[in-house]
């Protein structure tokens, strides 16, 4: 994989960020800072313990993302600095390893395919961050990257409540398709977008069901929907799910 030749030493892709926010990619001088953001969030910062759990994380993992000249690199990390040089905002993409499981197993994706997906595996905003679009800011970078990097799929999961999360993905086009059990007692929505299908304007809703009604919802992706979007009515949160044969992709309107 060509990493230098995907630009990954520069910041020219095109990101939507506040004026103090520079994108760099991180590297193994940026991981006591990267230690320090994480420990802010996950131990102050979560709606719910289950929004991040770090025992469903890869091994080794944020250090094996911060090498990007090794040969055998396992994913990049993308940072947001502000004006300080404070580290506020990171993304990680990881990339398809032989004989090593992922979340990407569960999808119907053709085994010659499975190289060319790359996996937004974490992301974590400073609480004084939150609200500025940097979540899409990071979504969209590491899109381009795929896109970069001759990556035909996205694939990301997420626990099903964690709904502040997923409505950023499915804003970029992904979409949940299976909703499964794993380890620890942990359950994941996994979302997925071929990035080789272009974006169309809209999906019809054929559905809709709580959040938090995850049995539902897992029962209708069986059935052959697809969770599309987040919709708010009054105080409920609702998740929006279509039928795949008419979910070729839509990018909606992002929230911060």
């Amino acid at each position: 994989m060509n990493l230098k030749a995907a630009g990954l030493d520069q910041s020219k892709y095109a990101l939507s960020l506040p004026d103090d926010i520079s994108p760099r990619i991180l590297n193994i001088s940026d991981l006591k800072a990267l230690n320090e953001l994480r420990r802010r969030v996950v131990s102050g910062q979560l709606a719910h313990p289950d929004c991040y759990r770090k025992e469903a994380e890869s091994p080794n993992f944020p250090a094996s993302h911060l090498e990007p000249a090794l040969a055998d690199i396992h994913g990049v990390i993308c940072g947001l600095i502000d004006a300080t040089g404070q580290l506020v905002g990171y993304g990680s993409l990881s990339f398809a390893l032989p004989d090593v499981p992922s979340r990407a197993d569960v999808l119907d994706i053709p085994a010659d395919e499975r190289p060319r997906i790359g996996y937004l595996s974490s992301s974590m905003i400073d609480q004084n961050r939150q609200g500025q679009g940097l979540h899409h800011a990071l979504i969209d970078w590491r899109i381009q990257l795929c896109t970069a990097l001759a990556l035909s799929h996205v694939v990301s999961a997420t626990w099903p409540g964690n709904y502040r999360s997923w409505k950023h993905l499915t804003a970029h086009g992904l979409r949940g398709k299976k909703i499964v059990d794993v380890a620890q007692g942990l359950q994941r929505t996994v979302f997925h977008r071929d990035l080789r299908i272009p974006l169309s304007e809209r999906e019809e809703a054929q559905v809709t069901v709580d959040i938090f009604d995850i049995e539902h919802q897992r029962e209708l992706i069986d059935q052959g929907f697809w969770i599309c979007r987040l919709l708010h009515n009054g105080d409920q949160a609702l998740a929006e799910l279509c039928l795949a044969a008419t979910n070729n992709a839509l990018i909606c309107g992002q929230e911060a």
